[in-house]
């Protein structure tokens, strides 16, 4: 399953099958992340062209599961996932030499 943060992308899999021996093939999934075509466009990034899989589902990011699923409460993941967002942000500035306001 993928997981969608809105604004930032998508963490999810790509499937292809891997070449084992005498044309055997093992199917793997390999992760990708794929960054929000917004975000691309607004910082002038560059990315190859990428679509989500259509066979693998993705959903939006929930932060009481992964509270449920760690010691940390649900406000505590959301801050995590709001202040990673900003850091990336702030790094993407920084390296184009860009005023970074708060």
């Amino acid at each position: 399953m993928g997981v969608w943060i809105p604004g930032f992308g998508t963490f999810t899999f790509m499937k292809e099958d891997t070449d084992v021996e005498n044309n055997k093939f093992l199917p793997i999934q390999r992760p990708m992340f794929i960054l929000a075509k917004k975000l691309v466009w607004l910082h002038g990034l560059k990315q190859n062209k990428m679509d989500t899989p259509g066979d693998i589902p993705v959903v939006l990011i929930n932060s009481a599961s992964i509270a449920l699923g760690t010691s940390l409460s649900r406000n505590t993941v959301e801050h995590c996932i709001k202040k990673t967002l900003h850091v990336f942000f702030i790094i993407h500035f920084l390296q184009r030499k860009c005023g970074v306001y708060f």
